[in-house]
This record gives C-alpha cells, structure tokens and sequence, in this order.
C-alpha cells in the first residue's frame, strides 16, 4: 500500500518527506505539494490493512475541482451508491475517507445535500446489506445519531450539518472476531492498547497513571500494556528519549477498543473497534 500511494503521487507533483515511522506494520507517508499537505496512515491488521488521510490537500471544492454551489442542486436527487472501505457512501460528494481493520470499517463522507436526504440514502442502502435499524433513533433538523445491528455486528451512524454540507460518519464493528481475539473489554468498559514504535523505552502519562512501554512493545502483536477505562474524555501526553509530547484528548465510548501508540513525533490515537 505504501508503494502503491508513493508511485501514485510522485508523478503528480507530490514531494515525500522524511517519515518518522516506517515499520514493517505501520508507515506515516507525509507529502507535499507548494502549500498543499497530505498525511497518510498506513496500518497492518491481521490480513487486512487500513489507510486513514488527512490535510490541507484534503479540503476541496469537489472531487472534480468544480464549484460546490453548482453540483448542489443535482445532489438533492436521489443519491447513487459507490462503495468504499466495503461501505455504502453517496457518489454525489465533496470528501471521503474511509479505514478497514480486523475488527471494523469505517468512512467519513461529506454530502452536499439535505439530511433528510443523506438519512434516506443510507436507510435504503444498508437494509439492501441486511442491516437493522435499532429502536432509538435520534434524529433532528440538523443531526442524527441511529444504531444499527449488521450481520457483522453493531454499527452507528451519524450525521451533521455543517457549511451546507452533511457529514457522515459511519462505523461498523466486527463483532464475532473481536470476541474471538480476547481483547474486549469489559462490558461497558473501553480497553486502549499501548504500543512503542520508538526503539528506546517510551511512556504514555494519561488518566492520572504513568505508563512505561518497552520499546517496540505492542508493533508486531498487541503485546503492550494495555487498561480498560470508563467511557468519557481523557486527557494523555507521552515521553520518549528524554522528550515530553504536548498534551492531547482522546474520546472513548463504551465496549470499544483504542490504540494508542507512542511515536518519536508524540502520540497517535486510533479506534480498533
């Protein structure tokens, strides 16, 4: 996958920078281009591998550079279908992203049409996959938060107006494989898992504990350290080679598993399931 975006950007203009991780299951690819950035992370799971972007170069009019005010009209028809991290997403949109794992795919999609319209896109689509929709559903002029039981397991979507767009956010868990890896946590708990992609030991100070993380510990197996908290928001900064990173805030919900690595350039954060 690294070789594959590297030889695609290359010919565009993009320019590679040095990468501060670069291991056999985990690449940051940083480009740029002029005044343009691009991230991308590069993550090992098992047989699958999952590829998470971000930056400057990501902020867009529209896929094909036209003006956003033009395609908007067409985008309040009904909604056509493409797939992406094996997910349904609209054709009609301005940005997408999207991440497969062992144990969840997700996407990010902003659409330029109504909510109504987006929810009705999505109703339609993943009950054609034999999906569920649970009772419960929230759902307001500008918002709306739905869970969902896939055969794969459960799953929520959420939506969000914001500059004339709706934004969407979709997530499904892996539900028998997680359970059969021992990493869940306990009911109503999250687990995060740490790992040291430096090669010298490492610490992550969060919830009020200092962790140690020997080095490389949690790169090739999730044989680090690891602690089930409470739902809620949690404040961690790391350390590593005498270097204190500034601190950052993490999210976590119920019943989900989070990595959370150290690197030479401070912590990364990642949602497994």
């Amino acid at each position: 996958m690294a070789a594959f975006y590297r030889s695609a950007l290359k010919p565009k203009g993009w320019t590679e920078k040095p990468s501060v991780i670069n291991r056999e299951n985990m690449v940051l690819l940083e480009f740029e281009d002029g005044d343009k950035a691009l991230s991308l992370m590069i993550m090992q799971h098992g047989d699958a591998v999952g590829v998470s972007a971000h930056g400057s170069a990501l902020q867009v009019a529209d896929a094909a550079g036209a003006d956003a005010s033009a395609s908007a009209p067409a985008a309040e028809k009904e909604l056509q279908a493409e797939e992406m991290s094996h997910l349904p997403i609209p054709t009609a949109h301005t940005f997408s992203t999207g991440g497969s794992g062992a144990f969840r795919n997700d996407v990010s999609v902003n659409v330029p049409a109504a909510l109504d319209t987006v929810l009705a896109f999505y109703r339609r689509e993943l009950s054609k996959r034999g999906w569920k929709e649970d009772d419960g559903a929230a759902i307001k002029s500008d918002q709306a938060v739905i869970a969902f039981k896939a055969p794969e397991g459960p799953a929520v979507l959420k939506l969000d107006r914001k500059n004339d767009e709706t934004v969407v956010t979709l997530f499904l868990r892996h539900e028998a494989d997680a359970a059969k890896s021992g990493l869940l946590p306990k009911p109503g708990q999250v687990k995060i898992l740490l790992t040291n992609l430096t090669e010298k030991e490492a610490s992550i100070e969060i919830n009020k504990q200092s962790i140690k993380i020997k080095a490389g510990a949690g790169t090739k197996a999730p044989d680090g350290p690891s602690l089930e908290l409470a739902p809620g928001k949690y404040r961690y900064s790391t350390k590593s080679a005498g270097k204190t990173s500034k601190p950052d805030e993490l999210q976590v919900g119920p019943d989900e598993i989070w990595g959370l690595a150290v690197g030479p350039g401070g912590g990364l954060a990642m949602q497994i399931y």
